[in-house]
């Protein structure tokens, strides 16, 4: 494949886990892909290492920071030139039973699941959306899980 050809892949928490998977498939397709991390950039660069072929990156940004996402995604399709697929797989859970969570603990648990899971996978579908092709090829995809 030349790198005309190649599609350029987004996996938001690709670090590790079902994203690094994800990852490995894709490139095992002949892709390019970003592995999106929050704060193990060894881990990223561990799954992008062990992917087949080259030009893969890794790319930091908080899903529950506006601003950091746009910035990740725009960094993102400057060094690819454009972003072809979307996989919205990052997801997270913060414990925090009701019996014994404090209200300002259960009040922070759901804003930051809610930043990640639901507002920071809308906010990057928006972001890349403006990196994608308009001629139909172009994919987004979305993974939850009951866990989180």
């Amino acid at each position: 494949m030349t790198n005309e050809t190649r599609r350029t892949v987004v996996i938001t928490g690709g670090s590790r886990g079902i994203g690094a998977a994800i990852a490995r498939e894709f490139a095992a397709a002949g892709d390019r892909i970003a592995i999106h991390y929050v704060s193990s950039s060894h881990d990223a660069q561990g799954v992008a290492d062990s992917l087949n072929g080259q030009g893969h990156i890794i790319a930091q940004g908080d899903l529950r920071d506006p601003k950091a996402i746009k910035t990740m995604v725009d960094d993102v399709a400057s060094q690819f030139g454009k972003i072809d697929v979307l996989i919205n797989n990052a997801g997270v859970f913060f414990d925090h039973p009701i019996e014994s969570s404090t209200y300002e603990k259960w009040q922070q648990a759901w804003s930051d699941t809610l930043g990640v899971n639901l507002i920071g996978a809308a906010n990057v579908t928006w972001c890349a959306f403006q990196h994608m092709p308009k001629n139909g090829t172009s994919r987004i995809v979305n993974i939850g899980s009951r866990g989180a």
